[in-house]
């Protein structure tokens, strides 16, 4: 069979949608291909396999002390879960990841700074940690013109334990740090 752009882009379009692993989207993209399979005279056939990250995920977040707002957070994938009543605790940010800025945050919630290391994350769960929260983007991102990403835990850092994650534009951050933000609620659902 001669090989046809045409029909080579034809497929693309096709498939050219959000197929998460694991999702009916995906099952929907493999349906294609086997389908495309036959259609030129040939036998295809699927193979299963485990999904180890979290398809869909929810979040929130909510500022109780000193001033009342909801802030758009997500989840992150591969996470751990709060009940679905969520968690009402204190809020720490902590700027340093020294063993010092670790002193009396055991079941508060704590914004990071920086990159998440194993080494920090298992002092983070040593600490008896609530939950944690990193930041994305940048200052002058608009909400019209960024996305809030849904980001995974590796498992570099899951296979050590697990607990709630969410992830929060920077400037919202930068606004819960400058006023203050003491007492939260929060859910977080990583499924």
């Amino acid at each position: 069979m001669q090989i046809c752009g045409k029909r080579l882009y034809d497929l693309l379009n096709k498939i050219g949608f959000v197929r998460v692993s694991g999702s009916e989207e995906e099952a929907k993209a493999a349906q294609i291909l086997l389908d495309e399979i036959k259609a030129i005279g040939f036998e295809g056939h699927e193979e299963t396999f485990e999904v180890t990250d979290a398809v869909q995920t929810t979040a929130t977040l909510e500022v109780l002390e000193p001033y009342n707002k909801t802030y758009t957070v997500t989840c992150y994938r591969c996470a751990g879960s709060t009940p679905a009543e969520g968690i009402t605790t204190e809020f720490k940010y902590i700027e340093d990841m020294n063993d010092v800025a670790l002193v009396g945050i055991e079941g508060k919630f704590v914004m990071i700074q920086g990159r998440l290391t194993p080494e920090i994350y298992k002092k983070l769960l040593k600490a008896n940690i609530a939950g944690y929260m990193t930041f994305t983007g940048d200052i002058h991102d608009t909400l019209e013109d960024s996305d809030l990403p849904t980001p995974l835990m590796r498992e570099r850092l899951y296979k050590h334990g697990t607990v709630p994650a969410l992830n929060i534009r920077v400037a919202d951050a930068m606004e819960m740090v400058r006023d203050g933000a003491s007492k939260i609620h929060f859910t977080a659902q990583s499924a």
